[in-house]
């Protein structure tokens, strides 16, 4: 049993689920229902009647004017099934389609009401490093409350339901109280081949997978599931921090204005910095202003300038909780409300080529 006053903020933890807006075409997952609920109407009465066979031809004529795949189908008709409930969404699924989208800049800029996003091209002397940078000029945020924990934190590192934690309803329900959010931010995909390269060095592997061997062994101690880590984790998650502070120097934003939204799914290490607030006609336009190349490469050499010294050095730099190595409040933690790891999983030693013999920096510039 724990003791605890009666007004304490972790007798209330909330947890709270992020989306983005994305057009349906880079989208897929929401797609299909949308056709559906067009034209609902014409078979609604008729279609608990119908075969399995029968509902596969139907879907398919009805929806013959679109490029659905079999897969496409066959969610319709659960979809149907189940008196057109959306099935349950993992968030690391919700962000692999977001991962989708922002890559899909590569080919077409998205032009959408609520998301507005273009390509633009990356530095010359950070095409090594860098593949791919989006900047996106307008993007809706859509923020709920679904639950809520006692005591401790929701586990950020693993995949959430809506239903995870305890409930803010009585009865059960199928919608949450929640926020919209306009603003703007800057897409960016490290190249893969070069992490791949980085991630092979013997150093890399001696110092890095065993600081996440000691987390993952901190994790089991807190009763929480070992999940797959490796060094791009550290690495992607102290680059997102240095650019926050780098783009709050700059952008008009403050750093605790501005989020960061990580990826990794399918083998991917990319981050969007959007900004936290706005309101429904975006933002300022401080943070898209930075995605120029002739800025942007500044930005880039700026956040890893930042993480040269920490005014803790040394003891910052030779890691005063190994869990978090060469990282602190001075150098390299931000608010909770920029960060998704709760300042976990942080060392400068990835991105500055000065602060180690051992070759541990991603970036050699």
């Amino acid at each position: 049993m724990t003791v605890a006053l009666r007004g304490e903020t972790k007798l209330h933890i909330p947890n709270v689920q992020s989306v983005i807006t994305l057009p349906l075409k880079t989208a897929s997952l929401e797609a299909i229902y949308q056709e559906i609920d067009k034209k609902y109407e014409l078979f609604k009465n008729t279609w608990p009647n119908f075969s399995t066979d029968q509902k596969t031809i139907m879907l398919k004529g009805l929806l013959s004017d679109g490029d659905w795949t079999e897969n496409d189908i066959q969610k319709g008709i659960r979809y149907l099934d189940s008196n057109r409930q959306l099935e349950d969404l993992a968030f690391g699924s919700i962000k692999q389609r977001e991962l989708s989208a922002w890559r899909h800049t590569k080919t077409a800029p998205l032009q959408e009401q609520d998301c507005q996003a273009e390509r633009v091209p990356v530095p010359e002397e950070w095409t090594d490093y860098i593949s791919h940078i989006t900047r996106v000029d307008l993007m809706r945020e859509v923020r709920a409350l679904t639950s809520f924990n006692r005591l401790n934190y929701a586990d950020s590192f693993v995949e959430r339901k809506a239903g995870d934690g305890v409930s803010i309803f009585k009865n059960h329900t199928h919608w949450y109280p929640g926020i919209e959010i306009f603003g703007e931010g800057i897409f960016i995909e490290l190249n893969p081949e070069m992490i791949e390269e980085w991630e092979s060095r013997d150093s890399v592997k001696r110092i890095f997978e065993g600081q996440l061997a000691r987390f993952q062994q901190k994790r089991i101690k807190r009763g929480q599931v070992e999940i797959e880590l490796y060094p791009r984790h550290i690495l992607l998650h102290t680059f997102a921090h240095a650019l926050i502070r780098a783009f709050a120097e700059t952008s008009g934003y403050s750093s605790t204005s501005l989020r960061e939204r990580l990826y990794f799914e399918n083998g991917a290490a990319s981050v969007l910095i959007h900004t936290a607030e706005g309101d429904s006609e975006s933002s300022l336009g401080g943070l898209i202003e930075l995605a120029k190349p002739e800025k942007m490469s500044l930005m880039l050499k700026r956040a890893i300038e930042l993480t040269e010294y920490c005014s803790s050095d040394p003891t910052c730099l030779e890691g005063g909780q190994d869990r978090k190595a060469a990282a602190c409040h001075c150098c390299l933690f931000l608010s909770e409300t920029s960060c998704e790891w709760n300042n976990e999983l942080l060392d400068r030693r990835t991105l500055h080529p000065k602060l180690s013999d051992d070759h541990l920096a991603f970036f050699d510039i």
